[in-house]
């Protein structure tokens, strides 16, 4: 069974705002427009990598060594453009971990501007040991936090 989620299944999944705990609220910056007047395109992938950041410096609170030892990286991501934005505006982020692979997560952010969906990234993440420079299987303490953390619970082991 293919674990990546298509498009259609991705902004299906993620329209409704309570199917997310954890949250961050981002300003759009006027430097954030391109010539045509709304928000580039390029600029959603940055503010995907911020709430992805965020929702893992929670994880990082609570274990020392995660960003040093070990953590996750980037391995995929890919982003629905819904709607159209354009500053000023506040972006509201919502971040979850959506599936649970041996040593991969798949992990979604919602984009809303005043309760409307504008974007929806979805990225794989892979657990990776920094001081022997491989990918390795994710700690069943992370899999635990993952779990207590989330609302809606990761499909795992695809």
């Amino acid at each position: 069974m293919n674990a990546r989620l298509t498009p259609t299944q991705s902004r299906r999944e993620t329209r409704r705002r309570d199917e997310f705990r954890h949250w961050m609220t981002l300003p759009v910056r006027w430097g954030d427009m391109d010539s045509l007047g709304h928000v580039n395109n390029a600029k959603f992938f940055t503010y995907g990598e911020e709430a992805r950041q965020t929702y893992f410096n929670e994880y990082a609170a609570h274990d020392p060594v995660f960003w040093k030892d070990y953590s996750v990286i980037l391995a995929r991501v890919a982003c629905d453009f819904i709607q159209q934005l354009h500053h000023p505006a506040t972006l509201d982020l919502g971040t979850r971990v959506v599936r649970m692979g041996r040593s991969s997560l798949g992990v979604t952010t919602a984009m809303f501007r005043d309760n409307v969906l504008v974007a929806v990234q979805d990225a794989v993440l892979v657990w990776f040991d920094y001081r022997n420079q491989k990918v390795e299987q994710i700690p069943q303490t992370t899999r635990d936090w993952i779990r207590a953390n989330e609302i809606v619970a990761p499909r795992e082991n695809e």
